[in-house]
């Protein structure tokens, strides 16, 4: 492949579950951590590794994928540091749809993973906000809900009463898209351990 030279990836070739060798590249995670919303796009290096040479090249060193023979096409790009790199256009589209795909096959299943968490809902019944927060996120790490947005979206299915006032406010205030830093602490403050439950009890001795 020599400098600024493209190919183009036919459509049928382009489903993101066709590309394993590009969705292992540490580029390709940062890339899946960069793009928040639809449609976002960012246009990235990566080099070629043995196994994306084997998936994007044949023997002779044609560009090819699963013995598809890719056509190349005319375009203006910046000078290509070495031969070894593959088409930005191709690949930031690639990384874009793998992307999508993984932010939308993850959607629908948090529902279902939040129902593997050993877990009780925070009600006003609940006693201590401190330990129930180091509970939820003890068991968003066992079952591998480690994104901020994934673990404000989960949180949303273990509140009840008021507290899903409080969540639509934060909503509004700082959206989907916010740290879960300041979701934790501004739950954890509204809903600090007033010692409810040990006045109650005091009472209930006294009578």
């Amino acid at each position: 492949m020599k400098d600024n030279e493209m190919f183009s990836i036919p459509d049928k070739l382009q489903p993101v579950k066709l590309h394993d060798a590009v969705m292992k590249t540490h580029i390709f995670q940062k890339v899946r951590t960069t793009l928040q919303r639809r449609h976002d796009k960012r246009q990235v290096w990566i080099s070629i590794t043995p196994e994306l040479r084997d998936t994007y090249f044949d023997e002779d060193g044609n560009i090819q994928f699963k013995g598809y023979l890719l056509e190349e096409i005319t375009a203006t790009t910046q000078q290509q540091d070495s031969t070894k790199e593959i088409s930005t256009e191709a690949l930031t589209k690639i990384l874009q749809n793998l992307a999508d795909f993984k932010r939308e096959s993850r959607q629908p299943n948090l529902k279902k993973l939040s129902e593997q968490f050993v877990l009780e809902k925070f009600t006003k019944k609940t006693s201590s906000v401190t330990q129930w927060m180091f509970i939820f996120e003890a068991e968003c790490s066992r079952i591998g809900v480690d994104e901020d947005i994934e673990k404000i979206q989960v949180f949303r299915l273990f509140l009840e009463d008021s507290c899903l006032d409080w969540y639509n406010s934060m909503l509004i205030k700082h959206t989907i898209n916010s740290e879960w830093c300041i979701w934790k602490k501004s739950f954890c403050e509204t809903y600090v351990n007033k010692s409810w439950t040990p006045i109650r009890y005091a009472f209930l001795f006294k009578y």
